[in-house]
């Protein structure tokens, strides 16, 4: 894992009001309906910590749950779980509440050595053991400035660009610019006096606040143009 925290994304939520109306579901038509397809709390588990237990699973639905006691499930990448299959985590609702002040470490991995913090109603990992809450935090604060500072420039840049583009937009050169230019130059290239595949320069390029005047144009061939325009770039 590339640095020393990594913000979760793609995380779902889910209240345990929430399993057990999914459970209820699931189940209405007997027990004999398989694996739920929803986190269950981990009391629910059988041996080994696979499965769920049928006494358990009927307390579930029998019982209303106190707010107090809710918890909140987690449901996690595949890709960071210790094996498939453990792709969720339980996390006590007043936790929840906590990690809304200070980053609050909600579980830890001892397999692959990772913990995972909940701040802000986001979920982090780390895989430094020697963490503290508020190195956590410094490193939260830190990617979040760093995210706005990239953001803010991003925007500056495309700001910028729009400028740039809008005074790039061609105007008509009115006929009766062109005609004063052509009388004035003698309709031949100012840079080597050939009067062939003639244009219409801009002596300060219009993306620079040069103007559609006779002032500001002048006559170069196709050639000296293009030279113009290279030592330009």
């Amino acid at each position: 894992m590339a640095g020393l925290l990594q913000r979760v994304e793609g995380v779902n939520w889910h209240t345990r009001r929430e399993i057990q109306s999914a459970l209820r579901e699931h189940y209405k038509e007997g027990f004999s309906a398989g694996p739920p397809p929803v986190p269950w709390p981990n009391e629910l588990r059988g041996s080994g910590g696979r499965g769920y237990t049928l006494p358990k699973l009927q307390e579930l639905f029998a019982s209303d749950i106190p707010r107090s006691e809710d918890v909140v499930a987690a449901t996690i990448p595949e890709k960071l779980a210790d094996r498939k299959g453990d792709e969720y985590l339980y996390i006590q609702m007043d936790l929840a509440d906590r990690s809304k002040n200070e980053p609050v470490m909600v579980h830890q991995s001892s397999k692959a050595g990772r913990r995972w913090w909940m701040f802000e109603d986001a979920l982090y990992v780390t895989t430094d053991q020697d963490l503290t809450t508020d190195d956590v935090a410094a490193l939260i604060h830190e990617a979040q400035n760093t995210r706005r500072l990239r953001l803010a420039k991003a925007h500056a840049v495309a700001a910028m660009s729009r400028e740039l583009d809008a005074k790039a937009k061609r105007q008509p050169i009115p006929r009766d610019v062109k005609i004063a230019v052509w009388q004035r130059d003698g309709g031949r290239c100012v840079e080597c006096d050939s009067n062939q595949n003639l244009e219409f320069d801009h002596i300060i390029p219009i993306s620079l606040g040069g103007a559609n005047t006779t002032r500001n144009l002048q006559l170069l061939c196709e050639s000296c143009n293009r030279r113009k325009g290279a030592s330009l770039g």
